[in-house]
């Protein structure tokens, strides 16, 4: 598992530094990233879920979707209460980005592919119940964040694609529906663009890196901390000591130590919060988190031994 891990990482880590060099040559720019990030939201990775779905009904794994539903919820929660616990002072525009980023992490964006390269089409399949859990609370306490008021968004849940692909998946997998071949060959094909172009948009972005300005002030590495670190391990002990099947724990915490959502950024540019703040989170935790998932990962391994 480990030199499988070490070896899917790699693999995402030059896939991003495609990227990094397209952005460098010229090959990319914002107005394509922008474009392409649309392509991954709402074409390739409903398609990717809608794949991952295309199973014969099973009681067992329907009963560890439940499961994994419940582990989700229970993440997010852990999260919700450290993330008000420890930042519920300093500057409101910082304490609302620090409490975002403790408790939503990039499971869609990044999530999913890396759950694809590391467990296969079942990581994907459970990877999108976490995804069901992200949204529900996202446009709910998410926009609660940051503007203060009541901000559920029942609508913007239930027309997310990620969703939509989960709730058609979930069709063909509790009615064992068989796909045409000629059908499920094109969302597969489709839905396997993924991870290489969700790569190689990220590593197009870590070219507006700017040095000088990217590592100054104790309140980023709190944030960083907290994303990267601090949360994985406490999900995984949490989830641990409640007796969670370890393949399960496995994928709900690599969803849990995925960098900073990119929700972040458009939230804080959304609502008026210090955007710069979001913008250099999300930078680092997903250059950082090509080493600190392999860390998860062993201290998961680690637990179980």
């Amino acid at each position: 598992m480990k030199s499988v891990l070490t070896d899917q990482v790699l693999i995402l880590f030059l896939l991003m530094l495609v990227g990094f060099i397209a952005r460098k040559k010229k090959l990319l720019n914002n107005e394509l990233n922008a474009g392409i990030t649309e392509i991954l939201l709402n074409i390739t990775t409903p398609f990717m879920i809608v794949a991952s779905f295309n199973l014969k009904f099973s009681s067992s794994i329907f009963h560890n979707a439940i499961i994994l539903f419940g582990a989700a919820v229970m993440a997010h929660m852990i999260s919700i209460l450290v993330g008000f616990l420890i930042f519920r002072k300093g500057p409101v525009a910082d304490r609302k980005i620090l409490q975002f980023v403790t408790i939503f992490s990039n499971t869609g964006f990044m999530g999913l592919p890396v759950l694809g390269s590391l467990f296969g089409p079942m990581g994907v399949f459970y990877g999108s119940i976490y995804v069901v859990v992200f949204n529900i609370f996202v446009w709910s306490l998410g926009v609660w964040i940051f503007t203060g008021k009541e901000g559920f968004q029942f609508w913007k849940v239930l027309a997310n694609p990620a969703l939509i692909g989960v709730f058609i998946g979930f069709i063909i997998f509790l009615g064992s529906i068989s796909l045409p071949a000629p059908l499920f060959q094109t969302l597969d094909m489709i839905g396997s663009m993924t991870t290489p172009l969700s790569m190689i948009i990220i590593g197009s972005m870590l070219t507006e890196l700017k040095l000088k300005e990217l590592f100054t002030g104790w309140t980023l590495y709190f944030g960083v901390a907290f994303r990267l670190l601090i949360m994985p391990l406490l999900t995984a002990f949490l989830l641990y000591s409640l007796s969670i099947p370890e393949y399960l724990l496995k994928i709900c915490v690599t969803s849990v130590a995925m960098p900073a959502a990119t929700m972040t950024a458009i939230f804080s540019e959304k609502y008026h919060g210090n955007t710069i703040l979001a913008s250099r989170i999300i930078f680092i935790t997903t250059a950082l988190s090509l080493l600190t998932i392999p860390i998860i990962s062993m201290i998961i391994e680690f637990i179980y031994e």
